[in-house]
């Protein structure tokens, strides 16, 4: 969503609502560079910004649980080359730091605290044999600017992929089938531990 429209939006609010924070985010799939490319903040003063972390996308997500399900070899991580600003690069931890560094570079420059950047989303395929490689980089990432997260998703009821309670071995294709039959699904994956971990008060 561009600057203009958010600017909008936030004036309608305000019109009923003075003090509830505002959280918005950038376009281009909520992309960090996206935020990064606003010449200014917005003049509202508790609205929050938001980006979401799924870079390099073909390896974190559906595409890659596709290979996982036919049996093909994965994209890894680190390692996975893709596009990105018009130049192949490889994922590994320095290409996350730096992706993610975006957005809190945009803040500090335009004097915004770091505790006004949330990572709204983030994620990769339980299956997958990087997640938790990756998701330690990322959050670590984030928690270095003491920045706000939340990940996609905590006991869906839609898409089981990026439930990471549910241990790697559980079998895939059955979640639904539990969820139907009534039966109980395993709670007891290993990558919600690196989750828990990271987490700060």
């Amino acid at each position: 969503v561009s600057w203009f429209n958010n600017h909008i939006f936030i004036s309608a609010i305000r019109s009923v609502d003075s003090h509830t924070p505002i959280m918005v985010e950038g376009g281009w799939y909520a992309n960090p560079r996206s935020l990064a490319s606003w010449d200014k903040p917005l003049s509202d003063d508790k609205v929050i910004y938001g980006f979401h972390m799924y870079e390099p996308y073909m390896a974190t997500s559906s595409p890659n649980r596709k290979r996982i399900k036919a049996k093909k070899p994965v994209l890894r991580y680190p390692g996975v080359q893709s596009e990105y600003a018009g130049k192949t690069v490889t994922w590994n931890t320095d290409t996350v730091t730096k992706h993610i560094d975006t957005a809190f570079d945009w803040a500090k420059k335009h004097n915004i605290p770091s505790t006004r950047i949330v990572m709204s989303e983030f994620g990769c395929i339980r299956d997958w044999v990087d997640c938790g490689t990756y998701l330690n980089d990322v959050l670590n990432a984030v928690n270095h600017y003491r920045g706000h997260w939340a990940w996609y998703t905590f006991r869906p009821d839609e898409w089981d992929a990026m439930d990471y309670e549910i241990p790697v071995t559980f079998p895939m294709g059955r979640y639904y089938w539990y969820m139907e039959s009534g039966k109980k699904i395993p709670r007891t994956g290993a990558l919600i531990k690196i989750i828990q971990s990271k987490m700060y008060h």
